[in-house]
Order: C-alpha cells, then structure tokens, then sequence
C-alpha cells in the first residue's frame, strides 16, 4: 500500500541559511520524492505535525502550500492506484507530475492558498482587500488565470475593467499591486520563472485626492453644538473632537482607547500613550486640555456603569474579540459615526462637505500647516509608516518632541482663535 508524508530533508546538506529542503515523499515499490522551491530550518521545522512553525516569518503560506501540494498528490495516488494497483513508480511519478503541473499553473489556486495564509497574522482588512480583489479576477477572467496568461496586454484590459466599473484611478491602481504583491511573493517561492515582473511595464493610473478638513473656526461650531448626554451623536462629537486634539488619532484607535492608556492622569497634561492598530506603532503624546476635558466629561458615564477599565468612548463593545470580530465591529461603528457626522454637518454646520470621522486627522493636519509649524514634528505627530505618506520625512521624533509639538501647536492654535 503506498503511503505519502512531508519530509524535511535533513540528511542533505544546508544551504548558508541552515535550511533544509521540503518534500512530499510517496511510497511505492520505492521512495519517490516531490521537493518544494524553498528550504526551511530545524529550528522552523515541526517534526511532530509535519509543517513550519510560527517562529518562521511567513510560516502561514508556507504551510498552505505544503497542504495543497501534499493533498494533491495524496489524492492522486489513492485515484490513481485505485484503478491501476500494479502501476509501476515510474509510471506513478509521471502522472503525479502532470497533476502538479495543472496546479502550480493556476494563478487563482495559488492566490486562494495566499489569502487563506493571511489571518490570523495579518488584519482582517489586509484579508477582505485579497478577497474583494480575487473575486474581482475571478469574475474578470471567468474563473481560470494561468500563470503565463498575465503579462501586460492582460494587465491593461484588466486596468479599463476596474476603471470601467466605476473604481477610482487611485483604488484601481491599489488594486492591481495588490495583485502583484502575490504574484511577487510566488517568484519568491519558485512557482514561477523569476524573470520580467509585467507589472513593472504598466503605467498606472493616479488622480488628485480631494481631503475633507474642518477650519479652525468649524471645529470651534462642532464644539459649542450642545447634543444629549450619552447619545451617538453626542459621542460622535466628543471622539471627533478628541481626534482632533490628539494629533487625528485614527478611529479605531480612539474605539479601542481604554483608560489603562492615559498616563498621569493628575497632572496637567497627562500622557496618552497607545499602540496604533493599523501599523503596530507606539504613540506617546500629551494629553493636550481640551483632550483632558473630554474625557473628564467621559467619566462619570465610565463610573455609572462600573468600567473603569475599559473602552472609554463606548463605540464599540468591551470585551476581548477576534480579529474578526473587532474588524466588523469597528466597520459598523465607523458606519454609524459616519452618518451622525454627516446628519450634523448638513443641519447645523456651515459645511457643505462630504465629513467621516476621518476628516478630523485631515483637520489636525491642515491647521497644524496653517500656523507655520515644522513639518517635520507634524511627521512625528502622524506616525505614519510610510515616508510618502506626509510627503517629507527626515528622522523619526521622540515623546518628548511630540510633546513640545503638540504644546505649541495648542498655544499657537488658542492665540489664533483669540485673535479672531
């Protein structure tokens, strides 16, 4: 009876890394072995269940494609010799050799095997952005993408497709270097030649992003808007408002902001001190006194319901979630803040604008412009990962830069107001 297991070679020798090469070994008659394109470390290696472990840096695709390599072929010798017992290995090993070929031709198969690779380890909208975009594909070439089918005429029709849709330039662009991404990351593993990446020879589209931003005096309107304790709109307000005193803290930091986060809390300036869900980056930086008394206005609801440990601006649910979980329920809050914010702008602001949440951190950022602040400082305040993102980078800050920035910042932005 044939038998098929995962190997790591460890009787061959090393490569300079110390990693070893994986196969899928079949028994029959004899030992017949399908290697895969990369190597894997002992130290990497579970011997026990057969597959990389979670110290290795990419250990969630690797093991996919063992997986579908190993049922692959596990499926095929039990077909195979179902009907044909006497089948010599020779015999055997070509016709799991053309069952190979199909697969690894398949771009679709190899990208399923990528997205189902990314969670937990990645964020749950790092793995819906795959998933919207494979369906896409999937739809665009009718379910089957060989590999050697994408070059750049395909890429183009693919490029009119999305714009064709109704995608912006920019989100089309995004969407196909997302694609890309995989198709680099299968040259890395050997499924495919590493020679001319066609998605090097496309031209991609790009428009200038309009960014929604309330002025000084607009944000001073949203402030005095007197709302109904404890209402959503109430508490759209004040997250609002502390994003924007807080440097434009995203909205999924100020939901998940508890107040184990506030630092120092007696003195005058407190210190906020988080860790950024959408890059992993740690935030400290003074709690500025118009930020201080929103949260001093947030207490006592904290106090009434007993959690004074948990989230502070109630927006989502307390408790411990899955990546899952807090994905969607973030998407659902950011949904219903949204539309409080636009119910708001169009009734009792003097805005004709299209305001989400988001347009607080766009706010921070044109005001702290408008008064002459170094960029550099305004870098800092942001934290964002890319240095394209707040166009001019030097050196990352220190708390106690961001805390010098924020200070001036605020006495230049209340002496603005005075004068006015």
């Amino acid at each position: 009876m044939a038998t098929v297991s995962i190997d790591l070679m460890t009787h061959k020798k090393a490569d300079s890394d110390g990693g070893y090469p994986v196969a899928i070994r079949v028994y029959h008659k004899k030992n017949l072995y399908f290697f895969f394109p990369f190597r894997i470390s002992k130290k990497d290696w579970d011997e026990s269940r057969s597959r990389v472990r979670a110290s290795h840096h990419n250990h969630n695709l690797v093991n996919q494609i063992i997986n579908e390599k190993y049922n692959t072929i596990d499926d095929t010798v039990i077909l195979t010799l179902s009907r044909n017992r006497n089948m010599s290995a020779t015999k055997l090993r070509s016709v799991i050799e053309d069952e190979l070929s199909d697969k690894v031709n398949d771009f679709f198969s190899y990208y399923e095997d990528f997205v189902d690779g990314l969670l937990p380890e990645f964020s749950q909208s790092y793995y819906e952005l795959h998933s919207s975009v494979m369906n896409h594909l999937k739809k665009f070439f009718n379910g089957s993408l060989p590999f050697d089918e994408i070059d750049v005429q395909n890429l183009r029709r693919l490029k009119t497709y999305f714009l064709n849709k109704g995608i912006s330039a920019n989100s089309t662009t995004r969407y196909i270097k997302t694609v890309n991404t995989v198709f680099k990351q299968a040259m890395k593993d050997g499924v495919i030649p590493q020679d001319t990446n066609p998605f090097e020879l496309l031209d991609y589209p790009s428009e200038e992003v309009h960014k929604t931003y309330l002025t000084a005096d607009t944000i001073e309107e949203l402030r005095q808007i007197d709302f109904q304790k404890w209402t959503l709109r109430w508490k759209a307000q004040k997250a609002f408002m502390f994003s924007f005193w807080t440097a434009g803290m995203r909205f999924s930091d100020v939901c998940l902001l508890e107040w184990s986060n506030i630092k120092d809390w007696s003195d005058d300036i407190p210190t906020l001190d988080y860790e950024m869900l959408k890059n992993g980056k740690r935030v400290t930086m003074p709690l500025l006194p118009p930020a201080k008394a929103i949260l001093e206005e947030l207490k006592p609801y904290v106090a009434n319901i007993g959690l004074k440990d948990q989230r502070i601006f109630k927006l989502i649910d307390d408790g411990t979630l899955t990546k899952r979980e807090q994905h969607r329920a973030l998407k659902t809050a950011n949904t219903n803040v949204n539309r409080s914010l636009r119910k708001v702008v169009s009734r009792r602001l003097s805005v004709d604008e299209h305001l989400t949440f988001h347009a607080a951190r766009h706010s921070f950022a044109a005001s702290f412009e408008n008064l002459d602040l170094p960029v550099q400082f305004l870098q800092s305040l942001l934290a964002h990962s890319s240095s394209k993102t707040t166009e001019v980078y030097r050196k990352s800050f220190s708390s106690k830069q961001n805390k010098k920035a924020m200070t001036e910042f605020f006495d230049k932005f209340q002496l603005a107001a005075s004068d006015q």
